[in-house]
């Protein structure tokens, strides 16, 4: 069932109450909503007094491609209601997805907000490589170091990606540098319900059990000389592996660990090597495991407490901006009173399909744009 509610804001910058102005349409996925959405459009065009013209409607999506897809709805539905003229006239509206409608709007009032026109856009394929090289600017050497000796053991080789991450979330949060130690303890603590508790023992002391356990498996499986299958002989020698480098003070990655208590010759030799097997068993408790869990995560968040700003001063040295500076701009724009004033002489309504993606600061950006138009529906 579609349910329709009328929402009353209170605008605390302002002083006044958003009364009226928020339809929001609510209900499960296939339901009809996107079908509401433009039925509502239609209706608001049919209607004289309500002042809303077909190139004055800001609808914002979450993809391109749904983007097109709304638009040819609107028009089949103006169409169907032999509304041709408002159907031909969508073309001037702004239909797209968030970031893309908020650097429209940014070039259109660029004057008013004392801002650029002239702004390059990063495409998507671009940003990582701007990313890295705001990075390597600012690399802390000992942190870098740390991190990739723990991606070794974890085997993560995205790390500046998920780094890239974490700092495009907390932009789109509109989160400061200051905020990000808090979260890194809340994403270690949240890791850590999914994980055993740490083992009581020694990380010397497992690793040792470990080393022990192949050396004798080792012996026991060359002595064996019954046992002359290809499989035992695969696995002798990943175990000879594996022991040369804990000879040589290496640490095991934890998919090491992993195939060591997983791996096992063929039957006739297998009760040798048990002891490897339960040796390696305890990898998820391992305490070595668990800091290393803790210490990618803290240096992560640590290294995107040091770049986010650089990261920021970066990109506007060079005249570029992504998707999230696309949507802050736009924010931090329409705190001006001529800015508003500007807007609200083209925009009437504000149509918001998918609005259960939106972000904190997209959400923020969506009331300030409700203060503008004359109606909005979510």
């Amino acid at each position: 069932m579609i349910q329709q509610n009328i929402v009353r804001l209170w605008d605390g910058r302002r002083g006044t109450v958003l009364e009226n102005k928020i339809r929001i349409i609510s209900a499960g996925a296939g339901s009809g909503k996107t079908h509401r959405l433009t039925e509502e459009l239609a209706d608001l065009l049919q209607d004289a007094d309500s002042g809303i013209l077909p190139e004055g409607i800001v609808a914002t999506t979450f993809t391109r491609k749904a983007a097109a897809e709304l638009v040819e709805r609107l028009r089949q539905s103006l169409f169907k209601k032999q509304r041709g003229q408002e159907a031909e006239k969508l073309s001037a509206g702004l239909i797209g997805t968030v970031n893309s409608i908020s650097g429209i709007l940014l070039k259109q009032i660029a004057f008013e907000a004392g801002i650029s026109p002239q702004l390059e856009v990063v495409a998507d394929e671009d940003q990582q490589v701007i990313f890295n090289k705001a990075l390597a600017e600012l690399v802390d050497n000992d942190k870098v170091s740390e991190l990739e000796d723990i991606c070794e053991r974890l085997e993560s080789r995205n790390w500046k990606e998920q780094l890239k991450g974490i700092v495009d979330a907390a932009r789109s949060n509109n989160c400061s540098k200051d905020d990000l130690p808090g979260f890194a303890k809340k994403s270690v603590l949240a890791l850590m319900k999914y994980v055993p508790a740490k083992s009581t023992s020694s990380a010397s002391k497992l690793d040792k059990n470990l080393f022990d356990a192949i050396t004798t498996a080792i012996k026991n499986i060359r002595k064996n000389t019954a046992d002359t299958t290809a499989g035992t002989k695969k696995y002798l020698e990943f175990l000879e592996g594996i022991e040369v480098r804990l000879k040589g003070g290496q640490l095991l990655s934890w998919k090491e660990w992993v195939d060591l208590a997983t791996s096992k010759p063929t039957k006739a030799s297998e009760s040798l090597t048990d002891s490897v097997r339960n040796a390696a068993a305890v990898h998820a408790t391992h305490p070595r495991f668990h800091d290393d869990i803790d210490n990618y995560i803290t240096t992560l968040f640590s290294l995107a407490s040091d770049l986010i700003e650089h990261y920021q001063e970066y990109k506007k040295e060079r005249g570029l901006m992504d998707f999230v500076d696309q949507e802050s701009q736009l924010l931090k724009a329409l705190d001006s009173e001529d800015v508003r004033e500007r807007l609200s002489e083209s925009l009437d309504l504000l149509l918001v399909d998918e609005f259960q993606d939106t972000s904190p600061i997209q959400l923020a950006l969506f009331l300030k744009l409700t203060d503008v138009v004359k109606k909005s529906i979510w």
